[in-house]
């Protein structure tokens, strides 16, 4: 079992982000995305290794993470917020609620797209002139389209295949998340 301490950052071709290493280089995570993908391909990642490896592929200036939270009792929730906190990411909390359908069930909801784009087009603003999104949300469209708009290159990392078609055609660049280092990620024997 490998501490996280002693991890190193992955030996990657320095041009796999496909970036320009001197372009200001904001970061932003959609979480609940995020999680959908580390679910559906069974892994888990090092957040701090995966931020470490983002400012070796660019000259990064700013990481956010955004989630949407249940409450202050989900401790598993809670504990991973901090984990990704300590690992040097900006995390953005809101809060989602509970809805009643028709059927009698409830069904939590919640959406950080409006926060999200408001701070990727706040980041071009203050001179990012790289954008890497992290998600596959169709939602982002708009954003993607007006971080363009405003001079900057938007790269998307994402799952292959539940990425929108929309976006992914809109960005300067598109990763798929499956592709990135295995040594991003912990491997099972943790």
């Amino acid at each position: 079992m490998t501490d996280v301490m002693e991890r190193n950052v992955p030996v990657v071709d320095r041009d796999f982000l496909r970036v320009n290493p001197l372009d200001r280089t904001h970061v932003f995570i959609d979480g609940s995305n995020l999680m959908g993908m580390l679910r559906s391909t069974n892994r888990k990642l090092d957040y701090k290794l995966f931020l470490t490896f983002l400012r070796e592929q660019t000259r990064l200036i700013r990481a956010n993470y955004f989630v949407i939270l249940r409450d202050d009792s989900d401790k598993r929730a809670t504990g991973v917020i901090d984990m990704i906190e300590y690992a040097g990411f900006e995390v953005y909390r809101k809060w989602g609620h509970e809805v009643q359908e028709q059927t009698g069930f409830f069904k939590f909801k919640g959406t950080i797209v409006p926060e999200m784009t408001v701070a990727i087009l706040d980041g071009v603003g203050a001179g990012a002139e790289h954008v890497i999104i992290v998600s596959g949300d169709g939602d982002f469209y708009p954003a993607i389209e007006g971080a363009k708009n405003r001079g900057a290159r938007v790269t998307l990392i994402s799952h292959g295949d539940s990425t929108s078609d929309d976006v992914r055609r809109a960005c300067d660049s598109f990763i798929k998340f499956e592709d990135l280092p295995e040594e991003l990620f912990f491997s099972d024997q943790r």
